[in-house]
């Protein structure tokens, strides 16, 4: 204990009694909570000031000490000192030997000031497991998982290994994903012991075919971190959520995609990467594939549905019946608030999984309904009606020009730009001049792509419902039935426009004319 000296000014009553003394021994730190008095004799401590803490059991050698540089006595409230160092502790103790405390002295000085304040109230911040990891995550390769670990400070006295502390130690430890264990072996749990002393990130790869094959063609996959702890004669399991597990699939196979719903039908609009999938799909052998759709709402509504059918590399569209309460319910609850939303291509050879294809969808509204295409020899209209629940989003795009770009997806794929276009309130029909001829097959799609040149705001038209234009208005011939209305609103730039541009007219020359599926 430090004794007041002749040159030292001793100030009393500068803190209350009902501050406070805690240790919190996943830190290995003790901290005082002071409580200003307000005296006006205790603000002349300068800015540097020392605090002595002495315990009165017999653990540890000497006082605990610590500096602070900018000491503020109405603001510096809390005081940490650390206890990690273990030349601070008499032979053959620890922190593990430290019994709650019932009295302490604090003394308070700078080179000319003290103060002292005894504290009577101890509070044991007992072990909180529940924090011990500040990010946990998962990847699903093809043949391999990963987790990757980032430790926090809250657990280093609870997960060391049985060489550090033969009573209380990590003895085992899992991942557990879907049904599926994969458990650390001697080298992988005293690597991740050992990084989470230094407090370092870590990562760790598990091999097995067969578990990852079964995990891969799930929808999604929820996990845990499972850490198997010897307390003495006890075992105890510390279990710890998994907040991200995604499943790897090959980079930038979708190159566009988005769901809408109108005429009673969940329309699911995507593209292949032309590129990417020429040089994927024959790394495969496969003879059975199907799409699947999954998804929940914010309310926690779930639709899934999966179509069998024969792949080809031009599947852009499918037309998925929303009738069924579930799921009517689903997109209900979806427009009111965020949904998850997934789309998956999955592959087999006859019964077993050979590989996954996955992407997420963003539902979007419809600023049209009944639209059709006429087809003349020189130009195409869109024939529409405008959404009597129209909002502010869809409003951007009457009465002010706009750039149109217009998709063909029929013999070929052809794409039309035009600037400076608009629509009138009252307006049911938009013409565009083309200069080639356009043949619109059973099995064609016309896309109907507005983009505003102020605000980057975009809508997509997309539908399958031609007619013949008879430009004697004699007659018009239905050769098609259904209607895909879609509208997102995304920030674009007319850079991105013109790279759209070229890259569908060399698709033009790389694809055959896509086979629609319904």
């Amino acid at each position: 204990i430090i004794s007041a000296q002749d040159t030292i000014t001793q100030i009393e009553n500068c803190y209350d009694y009902t501050s406070s003394l805690s240790l919190n021994r996943n830190l290995k730190m003790f901290t005082v909570y002071l409580v200003p008095t307000g005296a006006s004799e205790c603000e002349v401590f300068p800015l540097a000031v020392s605090f002595n803490l002495t315990l009165k059991q017999p653990v540890f050698k000497r006082s605990l000490t610590t500096t602070i540089g900018n000491f503020d006595y109405q603001n510096t409230t809390m005081v940490e000192f650390d206890a990690s160092d273990p030349d601070l502790y008499n032979l053959g103790m620890t922190l593990e030997n430290f019994n709650n405390e019932v009295f302490a002295m604090l003394h308070i000085f700078s080179y000319s000031e003290i103060s002292y304040l005894e504290l009577m109230t101890f509070k044991d911040i007992k072990s909180d497991l529940s924090n011990c990891f500040s990010a946990l995550s998962v990847k699903i390769l093809k043949e391999d998982i990963e987790i990757y670990i980032t430790p926090s400070k809250m657990c280093q006295l609870q997960i060391v290994s049985a060489d550090m502390n033969a009573f209380s130690h990590i003895d085992e430890t899992f991942i557990n994903l879907d049904k599926q264990t994969f458990t650390f072996d001697e080298t992988q749990l005293s690597d991740f012991i050992t990084a989470y002393q230094s407090e370092a990130n870590s990562q760790f790869t598990f091999h097995d075919v067969d578990k990852v094959g079964l995990l891969r063609q799930l929808t999604e996959v929820k996990g845990t971190f499972q850490l198997c702890s010897i307390q003495g004669t006890l075992e105890i399991e510390l279990i710890y959520d998994i907040p991200t597990v995604n499943i790897e699939t090959t980079p930038m196979f979708f190159i566009f995609n988005f769901v809408e719903y109108s005429n009673s039908s969940l329309n699911v609009i995507f593209s292949q990467n032309p590129v990417v999938a020429a040089t994927y799909i024959p790394t495969i052998t496969f003879n059975r594939f199907l799409l699947r759709f999954y998804g929940t709402s914010a309310a926690g509504s779930t639709f899934n549905v999966q179509k069998i059918l024969t792949y080809t590399p031009d599947l852009a569209y499918w037309s998925i019946p929303c009738t069924s309460t579930q799921c009517i319910k689903f997109v209900n609850e979806s427009y009111s608030g965020q949904s998850q939303i997934g789309f998956d291509m999955v592959f087999y050879q006859d019964e077993l999984f050979v590989d996954i294809q996955k992407t997420t969808l963003s539902l979007s509204t419809s600023c049209f309904s009944k639209v059709s295409v006429s087809n003349y020899p020189d130009k195409l209209c869109i024939n529409y009606q405008k959404n009597q629940n129209l909002t502010d989003t869809c409003s951007i795009f009457f009465n002010q020009p706009f750039i149109a770009l217009l998709h063909v997806v029929s013999t070929e794929y052809q794409v039309f730009q035009y600037a400076n276009q608009g629509l009138e309130q009252n307006e049911v029909s938009k013409c565009f001049q083309i200069n080639t001829s356009v043949t619109l097959n059973s099995n064609a799609l016309v896309g109907f792509n507005l983009i505003s040149p102020t605000t980057g705001q975009e809508t997509i038209t997309m539908t399958t419902k031609f007619l013949v234009g008879d430009l004697n208005q004699q007659k018009t011939g239905a050769i098609a039935v259904g209607a895909v209305i879609g509208v997102f609103c995304l920030v674009v730039t007319i850079f991105d426009m013109v790279l759209t541009v070229k890259t569908l007219k060399k698709l033009k020359k790389q694809q055959k004319a896509p086979k629609l599926v319904r």
